[in-house]
């Protein structure tokens, strides 16, 4: 009897071990460079340019970049990736995200409607605390907060633990003009 049931629990065992477990099931690419970047069996050509400007945040790198698939070079993917670094824990995380050309466009008329919102928050604050925030597909975030008359901008990249950055809210007109540069460049 203890055989049988020894070999019935290492057979409940193995089964439910086999079973996939919530939130450990293999992510899905979010944006089209992720696709390409998780392609198998593919020759891909990636280039990356990077935005160097003394103007963002320390903790921030803009990196435009040009996917290409070997013998279709004639149609490149291209977008945007971000990193964020946090350094204000004891082990310094960072995170990067990927922006496809289309979000890229999005995110500029979006930060001018951020531009509108804070100059109307200068001279009449919200009631109560507000967040305004852009979100893409690739879990990169991009905003500013406003509590009575402090307002910060903020970034943050990553969806299980992501990396954030925060920053004085006129980082926002450098940003949108990094990235009218960028859109103009490649």
């Amino acid at each position: 009897m203890k055989k049988v049931m020894i070999l019935f629990s290492s057979l409940v065992l193995i089964l439910f071990s086999a079973l996939p477990v919530p939130g450990q099931q293999a992510t899905k690419p979010q944006t089209k460079l992720e696709e390409l970047f998780l392609l198998k069996s593919s020759l891909i050509i990636k280039e990356f340019y990077p935005i160097k400007k003394k103007e963002l945040p320390d903790t921030v790198s803009f990196d435009w970049i040009v996917v290409k698939m070997a013998g279709k070079e004639a149609k490149p993917v291209s977008g945007l990736r971000v990193e964020i670094i946090d350094y204000s824990r004891s082990i310094s995380n960072k995170n990067a995200v990927f922006l496809d050309l289309e979000e890229v466009k999005d995110l500029i008329p979006s930060i001018d409607y951020m531009q509108n919102l804070i100059s109307q928050y200068k001279n009449e604050p919200p009631k109560t605390y507000t967040e305004v925030q852009f979100s893409t597909k690739g879990d990169f975030k991009i905003g500013f907060y406003c509590e009575g008359k402090e307002m910060k901008g903020f970034m943050s990249a990553g969806s299980i633990s992501p990396t954030s950055s925060f920053f004085g809210v006129e980082k926002l007109a450098v940003i949108k003009t990094i990235l009218e540069e960028a859109l103009k460049a490649f």
